[in-house]
């Protein structure tokens, strides 16, 4: 008899991925049909992997984290608001955003 195979979800069977924990709003089903959905903050939990070249890690779902080291090395850092962004602009360090794009000017 054959067993049918299931895929394990992130992080479970295969030690080179590892479930996203960037907070996202969205709506998920809760299987009520009292209240069939339920809108809130969720971790993303889409796969996520390390980087071939060891400077942080990203998942299927677009999320990424680039190491300080890395940012320090490339010239970069996040900035949380335009004050933070000016502050590193000032000190010669590119301003980027939370998904890593540089900061609007």
């Amino acid at each position: 008899m054959d067993e049918q195979q299931t895929p394990a979800p992130a992080g479970q069977g295969d030690p080179e991925t590892w479930p996203c924990d960037w907070l996202t709003r969205g709506t998920r089903p809760t299987g009520d049909p009292d209240e069939p959905y339920y809108e809130g903050i969720f971790e993303c939990g889409a796969p996520s992997r390390m980087r071939p070249d060891g400077t942080g890690y990203d998942c299927e779902a677009g999320h990424e984290h680039t190491y300080a080291q890395a940012r320090q090395a490339a010239g970069w850092e996040y900035a949380e608001d335009d004050d933070e962004a000016g502050r590193l602009a000032k000190l010669g360090v590119e301003p980027r955003t939370i998904t890593g794009q540089v900061w609007p000017r």
